[in-house]
């Protein structure tokens, strides 16, 4: 009937209204600061910038393009660009925030390994203020900094130390602190590659 598709498309009309803009509740009468931020979805394979209001101000992953294989993490650089953990297709991505165009990638994609300029299920990147990126590269077993040409300029890896790091983060003593989900544990690394801290029992959940 006449009223039944003037239903369906209000109905329509809404969906993709609503698809750019997410739903946000704001509680009591405060005032915000403006923020936004970027969000990864592992299940829609995408990325989002959004806004205190929920807007979608930019995104990446929905093009065949753009085709990415449970993204894990993203960070802003000093420069703007975008550092993108695309685990399951074993790569970091540094992308413009402005086009989406990959500026800077390493590892293969949909290509596992150890060699260089090869990673195995990266879980976080981050751009250091020397220009290198640091890479918890998780199945790999090991934490590298490499710079902008794609070499190795340190790394801390073995089952001795690593079993599955999950992040990672460069002290301003020039030690490395990492998360190492796969043994419950976190330590700090020293720059000669010797464990000068610990949280938690190795292997041990809960401690």
């Amino acid at each position: 009937s006449e009223k039944m598709r003037e239903l369906l498309e209000k109905r329509i009309s809404e969906r993709k209204e609503s698809s750019n803009k997410a739903h946000v509740s704001v509680f009591g009468n405060v005032q915000l600061t403006d923020l936004d931020f970027y969000l990864v979805d592992r299940t829609r394979n995408v990325v989002i910038r959004t806004n205190r209001k929920g807007d979608y101000l930019w995104k990446y992953g929905e093009k065949p393009t753009e085709a990415l294989n449970k993204p894990h993490s993203c960070t802003k650089t000093s420069q703007g660009t975008i550092l993108l953990s695309d685990t399951d297709n074993h790569r970091v991505m540094e992308l413009s925030s402005k086009d989406g165009q990959i500026v800077w990638q390493y590892g293969q994609t949909g290509q596992k390994g150890v060699e260089a300029n090869f990673l195995h299920r990266p879980r976080l990147a981050l751009r250091l203020p020397n220009g290198h990126t640091l890479i918890a590269d998780q199945n790999s077993c090991r934490i590298i900094e490499v710079n902008s040409d794609k070499s190795i300029v340190w790394t801390s890896e073995g089952w001795e130390k690593l079993l599955a790091p999950f992040a990672a983060e460069k002290l301003g003593n020039g030690n490395t602190l990492v998360a190492d989900w796969g043994a419950h544990f976190v330590l700090e690394v020293s720059p000669q590659g010797q464990i000068v801290w610990s949280f938690g029992e190795r292997k041990v959940a809960g401690t």
